[in-house]
Formats: C-alpha cells, structure tokens, sequence
C-alpha cells in the first residue's frame, strides 16, 4: 500500500479494531491490524511517499468444530451437449463429483446442480439441501452416475442457482465446485458479468476443466472473482488430488472474509493497495 504525503516518522503498533464478534461457533473472533512503514525512501523524489504495510492477525477461531457445520458444498456438473464428445468427458466430470462427495465431512449441507442451457437439481431432486450422511452420499453418487449430457451452456444459471441453495444455509462457508469444459455458449439467458456481481463475497467457487479442450479464459474469469482456483480433469487419470487440500483449506476457516476500509488524512491519498 502506499499512500501519498508526508514520508517522516514510522506507524507500528496495533489498531483498534471494536468489539469481539461472534464467528458462528460459539467462540469469539478478535481482528487487530498492525500497520509498519518502510521508511528507507529516497529522499530525491519530488513526490514524497509513505509505504505502508499492514498486517491482520484474527484469533479466537480456534475449536471450528462448534454446533453447525462449517461448510455447505454445492457441484455443478456440466451436462451440455458439448460434454458428450469425446464420451469421456462426462463420464470424468461424474467420477470427479463422485470423489467430491464422499469426502464431504458428515452433516455437511450438499446439492449437485445439473448444468446445461439452465440449472436444475440433480440431487435432491426439489430446490435445497440434503446433509452428508453414509445415506445421502450413496443417493448422491447415483444420481450423478444417471446424469445425461444434452441442451446448451449458460454457466450463469448454474451460479445463480448456487446462489440461492446456499443463502438458505448457516454455515460460514460457502462453496461451489464447478466441473465443466468451460464453453458458456448461452451466456445471454442469464449474462455471467451480472450473476458474479450477485455472487462476489457470497461463496468460493473452485473450477475444474473437463478433458483437452476446455475454456481457461472463461473458468480463470470466474475463479479470479469468486477467489478460488482452476485445475484440470482428463479421462482415465484419478480424480484431482488437490481436492482433499481444498477441503483441508475451506474446513480450517471460520472467517470467511475480512472487509477493511483505507482511510486517510487531509494531504493525503492513496496511490495503490496491493
């Protein structure tokens, strides 16, 4: 961050930040911000400039394993006609899901999305959320199993319908695995910009392209707004090793954002934030 102004002197120390706020697990989070300054500026510049680095330490989100769960999960399968050439590919995004699912800890919120020209539920078969259990998971797998490629792509719907499952949950957590070959071909039934302007802030979304030739520009767009990542799924490899990480890493939150306002001084402005 570097502010313009007076480069004199040095910030350091914490900030008050208010009172403790509750995280969902019945403990109590704590934010402080340290701010530093680099002071070791050239003097020569005739626009005097302050470097300022500032640090956020949370605490108090020790013990997540409070009542409720942490996570709700939502799969998005791609079932576009696009998806049944080579016939593996679909058969890869199922076998993905299929990993997914049964790493979902018990009494975890989950739905899996079908995903063509619209969005419908693949499981359960009506608008919500099932909870993880040796039962719902097994109903789960099959249902993805039965899935059937055909229609066009509008990723947008399948967002949105994300969306809406998971602003029914309590969970702190939301997150949506997006397994596709990234070809949004309807983009105009329900245009993409405005579906991640509804959805920034409101969960992560992590995409996996489906076989060779999937779109990257299209899936690294959404990942990027919605801070997750992209990785690839080809037929006869083993499902992405990275999702037990993935899942390590949503699961050992319980923040899950972290607003901060940069105010300055009169005679100041900021130049960027980094």
């Amino acid at each position: 961050m570097t502010v313009d102004g007076d480069d004199e002197g040095e910030v350091d120390g914490p900030v008050e930040t208010g009172a403790p706020r509750e995280d969902g697990t019945g403990g109590q989070v704590t934010v402080e911000l340290e701010i530093s300054q680099w002071k070791y500026l050239s003097g020569e510049t005739s626009d005097p400039q302050m470097h300022a680095i500032l640090s956020v330490r949370v605490d108090g989100t020790e013990g997540g394993g409070g009542p409720g769960p942490v996570l709700a999960q939502v799969l998005a399968v791609d079932c576009s006609s696009s998806m049944t050439w080579p016939p593996e590919k679909l058969h890869a995004a199922q076998q993905a899901a299929v990993a997914a699912i049964r790493k979902l800890p018990d009494g975890t919120p989950f739905a899996v999305v079908r995903g063509s020209d619209a969005a419908t539920m693949a499981y359960p078969d009506v608008p919500g959320m099932a909870r993880a259990d040796a039962r719902t998971r097994a109903e789960a797998e099959r249902a993805v199993l039965r899935l059937v490629a055909g229609g066009g792509t509008c990723i947008g719907a399948w967002l949105d319908l994300a969306r809406r499952l998971l602003t029914e949950q309590g969970a702190p957590i939301g997150h949506v695995l997006l397994l596709t070959d990234g070809k949004n071909v309807n983009d105009d039934r329900m245009p993409l910009a405005g579906v991640l302007d509804a959805c920034a802030g409101r969960f992560v979304c992590d995409a996996w392209g489906i076989g060779d030739g999937w779109d990257g520009h299209e899936l690294l767009r959404i990942t990027r707004r919605l801070h997750g990542s992209g990785s690839s799924v080809r037929e006869g490899e083993d499902p992405p090793s990275e999702y037990p990480k993935l899942m390590d890493r949503l699961l050992t939150k319980s923040v899950p954002e972290l607003a901060i306002s940069v105010r300055t001084m009169a005679g100041s402005a900021v130049r960027y934030l980094k």
